[in-house]
């Protein structure tokens, strides 16, 4: 994908809005433990389906079965097909099982898993909460694997778009301004420790800018493989040639493409040739979407459901006409090592032109490897160090 896990090859995922309706499953007469099943046994297929496996029981995990936030699109689209019934992705960190979408789905419940822009991912612990903004995609069940890696102690919150596009304002401002009264009902004061992923950056800086104006404190702004909104090309200059050369040498290493299987080596290929289709003569993605291009072949999200594609345009449109303000404290840029092969710009993805102070730690991996294993488990020791450090300065300082 461009840039979530999505992103250039990220994973892609959730479909950021749930019209949630009753699904018409079983006559209400019969008993509960027999719709259940009914829904189990329709349920078996799909998952089987998706996970590619000629079998799964009731109380396999989804993620333990070798799930992700791109598998997890293509079965909540099938379900909808198959149920009427479009579930938030973020359901399957307390849904996670077959047994558990059926009950959800038997009890007519789906209400019940209200949408929120806050998502639990992890959260327990002893530590401040950190906040992690979506990527491109609207979802946050791509976040599950660094929720668990950074630690039973470390409380994390995801915050995935909101459920209604049509109600969705059409500037950052305005969804910072929302996602910030979310996180305020759970929790009302800072010091904050907030950060995001891929595009989801944009949002991230914004809510910070927001947030100092009204006199909270952020503690860590942690940007995860995030452009730097707006940021100006740098000169071609020896130094742009042995970034080049360098991750040329960083993608073949950190990128995995070559250790990959040779579908999945495909449908990579494959998806950049889409997009360099979609792009045609057009030097950006903003000009390619004017002339018509679709928005998900431009992104390598050629797999997610149409009714998907008015979000992901809407998002990319935001975006793009955000222009920030400088911000007064520090960004920590959490980078990973391998970027596109061609990509010339500045090391720190240009957020020394916005941030009064950057700090950049590389992580091994490229842009949709980091979130999974098994690269998660060091961008989790960097944030996790990083989250530490923080927490102890404002002990001593604030």
């Amino acid at each position: 994908m461009a840039d979530i896990p999505l992103a250039g090859a990220a994973a892609a995922r959730a479909l950021p809005r749930a019209a949630v309706e009753p699904p018409p499953i079983e006559a209400p007469t019969a008993p509960a433990d027999e719709r259940v099943a009914a829904i189990e046994h329709r349920l078996q297929p799909l998952w089987c389906r998706v996970l590619e496996v000629t079998s799964v029981d009731p109380n396999d995990n989804f993620f333990e079965l070798g799930g992700h936030s791109l598998l997890a699109v293509r079965l909540f689209a099938d379900i909808e097909r198959e149920f009427g019934v479009r579930l938030p992705l973020s359901s399957l960190f307390r849904n996670g099982t077959i047994g558990a979408q059926a009950r959800l789905l038997s009890a007519q419940s789906a209400q019940a898993d209200a949408w929120s822009v806050v998502v639990p991912i992890q959260p327990l612990g002893d530590r401040p909460p950190f906040f992690l903004v979506h990527g491109i995609g609207g979802e946050v069940v791509s976040f599950g694997a660094l929720a668990e890696s950074l630690g039973e102690r470390q409380p994390m919150f995801g915050l995935q778009a909101e459920r209604d596009v049509d109600a969705t304002a059409d500037r950052v401002e305005t969804v910072a301004a929302r996602y910030i009264e979310a996180m305020r009902a759970h929790t009302p004061r800072g010091p904050y420790y907030l950060g995001g992923y891929s595009s989801g950056g944009v949002i991230a800086y914004e809510m910070a800018q927001q947030l100092e104006a009204a006199g909270e404190q952020i503690a860590l702004l942690a940007m995860i493989d995030a452009s730097a909104p707006k940021a100006a090309p740098e000169p071609v200059t020896p130094h742009t040639v042995w970034r080049l050369v360098k991750n040329a040498a960083y993608w073949t290493l950190d990128d995995e493409f070559l250790r990959s299987d040779w579908a999945s080596r495909r449908a990579r290929v494959s998806a950049k040739l889409r997009a360099i289709r979609a792009r045609g003569r057009h030097q950006t993605n903003s000009a390619a979407l004017a002339a018509g291009a679709d928005v998900r072949d431009l992104l390598g999200l050629w797999h997610v459901p149409p009714h998907a594609r008015r979000f992901l345009e809407r998002y990319m449109r935001m975006t793009s006409a955000y222009y920030p303000r400088r911000y007064a404290g520090t960004v920590t840029l959490f980078r990973a090592r391998a970027l596109k092969l061609t990509y010339t710009g500045a090391d720190d993805l240009g957020w020394s032109q916005l941030a009064e102070q950057v700090a950049v730690r590389y992580v091994p991996g490229a842009h949709d490897t980091i979130l999974r294993p098994p690269r998660v488990g060091e961008l989790a020791a960097a944030i996790s160090a990083e989250l530490q450090q923080s927490a102890a300065v404002k002990r001593t300082f604030g």
